[in-house]
C-alpha cells in the first residue's frame, strides 16, 4: 500500500482542514424551460461531511452530479482542491460516486468489483490486492471478497459499493441518497458506519439526502436546498435550533409554526401576535421591526406537558405564568407562558412519544421523552408550558 494512502492513515483528521476542497462560483444548471439550480456559490471544506438536504425535485442531485462529471452546468464554474475541472470529464476527476442503487457487476466477485476502478488505472497487482483487502477492512466485511454479488444482502451490497469507491482513493467522495434504498434499522448501523469511515479517512464527504435525521446525525454542515436555491447552510444544531425559515422549520422535523406580527420590538425582545394569542422571543439574527409581520416557531420538544385534573376549562389559555421575582421580557432569561388544551392523537415511537393537542383553537405538535412515564391517553386534560427562549421568531 502506498505511502499516503487515504486507506493508510486511519483517524487522519478529526475536523474539516482549512483547504477547500469543492468550488461553485455561479454554477447554473437548465433543462429546457425549468432552472434546476439557480446561480449557486458553495465552497466545501477538505475533510469536511457537507450534506444536501431537501424535498424532490429542489436541485440536490444535479448539484452533486456538476461536481461529479455528469452534468455540465450552464455557466459558472466547478473547482476541485483548486482546478478548474467545469470541462473535464467525469472520469478524469478525482471524485467518486456512490449511487442510490447499488451498481454491481453480477458477474464478478466481490474482491472483482471492488478492483474494478483499479484495474481500469492499471494499478499493480499486489497493490490493488492491498487496496482491495483494506477496503473491505474499512467496511467491515474483511471476508467477503470471494462472495458472488447474488449472495449479498442490500447492506452487504452497498458496503461492497463504498468500499469500491474508496479503493479508487478519491479526493472527494459523493453519495447520493446511497442509503434510502435499505430498511431502517440497517439504514442507522450504515449512518454510523458511514460517519466512522469519515473520520478514518480523511475525505470530503458531499451527501444527498431527502431524510432530515440521516442529514442531522451524519454532517458538519448541512445544506438545505429549495427550488435550485441552497436557502440556509450551517450545522445541525444551528440549522435547527436557528432555522431563517418556515420552510426550513418545517422541513427539519414537525414544527409548530404561525403566522404573526411583530407588535413591539425593545431590548433585544420580540411582543408576537397570532391572532388572540401573544408570544415572545428573542430578536433573531435578522432584526424584525415593530409592525412588521413573520413567522414563528416552536419545536415539539420545546413543551413542557402535564396532565390536568377532571374539569379543568379545556383549550382556554392560562396566559403567561411568571414569579414576583421576575422583571420585564428584557431583562428576563426564561419567563414561562401556558396552554391548557386536550390530546386528540397519540403515537409511540419507542423512545420518544408524538402527541397532538388541540389548544387554543389549534392543534399544536409535542414531543415527549418516553422513558418509564406513563403514556397519556388520548382525551386527556393537559398544560403546555414553554419558555420565551424556546419561541423563534423569523422574518
Amino acid at each position: 500500500m502506498t505511502t499516503g494512502s487515504p486507506l493508510a492513515r486511519p483517524l487522519a483528521r478529526t475536523e474539516p482542514g482549512n483547504r477547500t476542497a469543492v468550488q461553485l462560483e455561479a454554477v447554473t444548471k437548465r433543462f429546457a424551460t425549468e432552472t434546476a439550480v439557480h446561480p449557486l456559490d458553495l465552497a466545501i471544506r477538505d475533510g469536511e461531511f457537507v450534506t444536501l438536504l431537501g424535498p424532490s425535485g429542489c436541485g440536490k442531485t444535479t448539484l452533486l452530479r456538476m461536481i461529479a462529471g455528469l452534468e455540465a452546468p450552464d455557466d459558472g464554474t466547478v473547482s476541485i482542491f483548486g482546478e478548474d475541472v467545469t470541462d473535464r470529464p467525469a472520469n478524469k476527476r478525482p471524485v467518486n460516486l456512490v449511487f442510490q442503487r447499488v451498481t454491481l457487476f453480477p458477474h464478478l466477485t466481490v474482491a472483482e468489483n471492488v478492483a474494478f476502478g483499479l484495474r481500469l488505472r492499471r494499478v499493480g497487482k499486489r497493490e490493488t490486492e492491498e487496496k482491495v483487502r483494506a477496503a473491505l477492512d474499512l467496511v467491515r466485511l474483511p471476508d467477503f471478497g470471494s462472495r458472488r454479488i447474488t449472495e449479498l444482502s442490500g447492506g452487504q451490497a452497498q458496503r461492497i459499493a463504498l468500499a469500491r469507491a474508496i479503493a479508487n482513493e478519491p479526493k472527494v467522495l459523493l453519495l447520493d441518497e446511497p442509503l434510502s434504498a435499505l430498511d431502517l434499522e440497517i439504514r442507522r448501523q450504515l449512518q454510523a458506519e458511514l460517519k466512522d469511515i469519515h473520520r478514518r479517512l480523511g475525505l470530503t464527504f458531499v451527501y444527498v439526502t431527502h431524510d432530515q435525521e440521516e442529514a442531522m446525525s451524519m454532517s458538519d454542515r448541512v445544506l438545505v436546498m429549495r427550488q435550485g436555491r441552497i436557502v440556509q447552510a450551517g450545522s445541525p444544531v444551528e440549522i435547527y435550533r436557528q432555522p431563517r425559515s418556515a420552510f426550513v422549520a418545517r422541513f427539519l422535523g414537525m414544527s409548530n409554526v404561525l403566522t404573526v406580527t411583530v407588535s413591539a420590538a425593545e431590548d433585544g425582545w420580540l411582543l408576537l401576535d397570532a391572532g388572540d394569542l401573544r408570544f415572545r422571543a428573542r430578536q433573531p439574527a435578522t432584526p424584525l421591526d415593530a409592525g412588521q409581520h413573520a413567522a414563528m416557531v416552536i419545536r415539539p420538544d420545546s413543551f413542557e406537558l402535564r396532565a390536568l385534573g377532571p374539569g379543568h376549562p379545556e383549550g382556554q389559555p392560562d396566559g403567561d405564568r411568571r414569579s414576583d421575582d421576575e422583571g420585564s421580557p428584557a431583562t428576563v432569561a426564561a419567563p414561562v407562558t401556558g396552554l391548557a388544551g386536550q390530546i386528540q392523537d397519540v403515537r409511540f415511537v419507542g423512545s420518544v412519544v408524538h402527541y397532538r393537542v388541540h389548544a387554543a383553537g389549534r392543534d399544536w405538535q409535542v414531543s415527549a421523552r418516553a422513558g418509564h412515564e406513563a403514556v397519556l391517553a388520548e382525551g386527556t386534560p393537559v398544560r403546555l408550558a414553554w419558555r420565551d427562549e424556546e419561541v423563534i421568531a423569523m422574518s
